[in-house]
């Protein structure tokens, strides 16, 4: 969980708020990396550069997936205390003291059992190791052009019968303390297709 930290005291006037003239979209994620964190590309936009890691041999290692259906976000919920009727909070009133964890599932549509396994593996992998999310024309990164902290990653292994092409389904837990990370990410657009980057 994460918890608002508030400042104390407050500003004499309220904070400005942004008129939202450029909205902040993009479009379908088709793709993963995964790559230790702490690892910021030069140019994100760099089609070479993303060559040249996935090509790496050290820490600065990147790692596609194959394509990704079905994606589904699951936003933080806002943490409370107390609720009407409740003693908890005087005046039985409720108090917002932060917020829980961002989830995001997807499926793999037919994957063979080696690349079930080969991700399973980076189940072992989440105390080190962040995610690029990327589609046909943009990346999602961390504010410094790093990979986004996952605090758990999961890959249901189960084989697929009676034609089910989405059996297979991965969820992942965005890092707590990141819980914010779209606010202080980026949302890079590039003039290469994300989806076409594959494994040396």
């Amino acid at each position: 969980m994460a918890v608002k930290t508030c400042q104390c005291p407050l500003d004499a006037v309220i904070p400005d708020l942004i008129d939202l003239d450029c909205p902040a979209k993009f479009g379908q994620i088709g793709k993963i990396a995964f790559q230790q964190v702490d690892q910021p590309f030069t140019d994100i936009t760099d089609q070479s550069e993303w060559i040249a890691a996935i090509a790496a041999s050290d820490d600065t290692k990147v790692q596609m997936s194959p394509i990704v259906h079905n994606q589904e976000a699951t936003p933080a919920e806002p943490t409370v205390v107390g609720g009407a009727g409740s003693n908890e909070v005087y005046n039985g009133t409720v108090d917002y003291i932060g917020e829980g964890f961002y989830q995001m599932s997807f499926d793999l549509r037919n994957p063979t059992p080696q690349v079930l396994d080969a991700l399973a593996a980076y189940e072992c992998e989440t105390s080190r190791i962040g995610v690029y999310l990327g589609g046909s024309d943009f990346v999602l990164s961390n504010g410094d052009g790093a990979a986004i902290e996952i605090s758990s990653f999961f890959i249901q292994k189960t084989p697929v019968f009676n034609g089910n092409v989405n059996a297979n389904i991965s969820q992942m837990i965005f890092v707590f303390k990141r819980s914010d990370w779209f606010s202080k990410g980026l949302v890079n657009p590039i003039d290469f297709d994300f989806t076409s980057l594959v494994n040396a």
